[in-house]
């Protein structure tokens, strides 16, 4: 069972990563939110948006880099 400050410290972290997600370009915060939270792989979030799957990775690296700095 998580102690209280583990609760708190997740809590926080789930409030940072919600903030840097909205913070994001719309473009890259749906590839973000398709690929990461929803389980498609490029080539399908490509389909679904009608880009080619470079675009679409080229998309979520620029995502993952903002995120990286943004949340250390």
């Amino acid at each position: 069972m998580p102690t209280p400050e583990e609760l708190a410290a997740e809590s926080e972290f789930r409030e940072r990563l919600l903030a840097a997600l909205d913070d994001l370009p719309e473009k890259q915060r749906i590839v973000v939110i398709l690929c990461g939270l929803e389980g498609q792989d490029s080539r399908q979030v490509a389909s679904i948006l009608g880009l080619p799957d470079g675009t679409v990775r080229s998309r979520l690296h620029a995502a993952r880099q903002r995120l990286m700095e943004v949340l250390g």
